[in-house]
């Protein structure tokens, strides 16, 4: 997200709008979530050290200014996503809040955001209404919408996150990169659909 930050900012004269969307890595995490060297030997049938300083993922992290912590626990994300469709019918401001406080939160302090209290804390700091939070997350709201969205990413083969859809209009040509990606990327996608 934040490559993407820096990139949007190179063009100034463009008016962009993000668009968050539910994905699951994997749905079948349990509630208690699983810590993510089990998670890691359980998928992959191996060990995998990523808290290392020259793994990929944490030199990239680095470039983009986020320190991952480990040890981290894999969790049940359906709370947490259905927490920025309702961040989102608040307004886009509140949702772009909500989204990286959720990754900071989770990446880089180790919280449980499958948790209804790290949630409402996180509302709370992005500026939403903590009591009206915890009501919303009581009820089974926006998981019936989180659920067809994720679907709508399989059927359209999104295997893994970060996943950019970037189109100038809604029926114009998109472009799509997966992963997390340079500045650079951004800016040559933008360019290549006609802004300068």
């Amino acid at each position: 997200m934040r490559n993407l930050e820096s990139a949007m900012k190179a063009f100034p004269q463009a008016q962009f709008r993000v668009s968050w969307k539910p994905f699951f890595l994997d749905p079948s995490i349990p509630v208690e979530g699983e810590w993510l060297d089990d998670y890691i030997l359980r998928v992959y049938g191996r060990k995998m050290d990523l808290s290392t300083s020259d793994h990929p993922l944490n030199q990239a992290g680095s470039k983009a200014g986020i320190t991952f912590a480990y040890p981290r626990l894999v969790v049940n994300t359906m709370k947490s996503h259905r927490l920025v469709e309702y961040a989102g019918i608040q307004g886009a401001d509140f949702q772009d809040k909500v989204i990286e406080l959720l990754f900071s939160r989770y990446f880089e302090n180790l919280e449980d955001i499958s948790s209804s209290d790290v949630l409402i804390k996180i509302a709370e700091d992005a500026g939403l209404n903590g009591a009206q939070t915890l009501e919303f997350l009581k009820t089974e709201q926006y998981k019936s919408e989180v659920a067809q969205q994720y679907e709508a990413a399989k059927r359209m083969r999104i295997s893994g996150v970060p996943h950019f859809i970037i189109s100038k209009g809604t029926k114009g040509r998109k472009i799509q990169l997966s992963g997390g990606q340079p500045v650079a990327a951004f800016k040559e996608a933008f360019e290549e659909l006609g802004e300068r």
